[in-house]
């Protein structure tokens, strides 16, 4: 296992999200990474936001949707997954 797999593994544990939200998440980046045809760790904020629009524009998904799988890839270079990290939203508790 690699060591940003496993990083994301104990973050998703320390969040305690379920072994379904587990599955999501790690195919979500496979996909994203399937895609630029690189590992993860060697992809950054332009390649999420391309990513995002391809998922969008390519494959239809709603915006909601792409939202939800944008998360994994939100942040993962340091601390997988970080909600709100590229998004611009706040994360819960911050104010805007």
């Amino acid at each position: 296992m690699t060591p940003l797999r496993q990083r994301m593994l104990d973050e998703l544990q320390r969040r305690n999200y379920s072994p379904s939200t587990f599955r999501g998440y790690i195919q979500a980046v496979k996909q994203f990474a399937d895609y630029f045809d690189k590992s993860p760790d060697k992809l950054g904020t332009e390649e999420v936001r391309r990513f995002q629009l391809h998922l969008l524009r390519e494959k239809k998904l709603e915006p909601s949707t792409v939202k939800v799988i944008y998360h994994p890839h939100s942040g993962w270079h340091e601390e997988a997954p970080s909600k709100g990290a590229v998004t611009g939203s706040p994360r819960r508790g911050q104010r805007q």
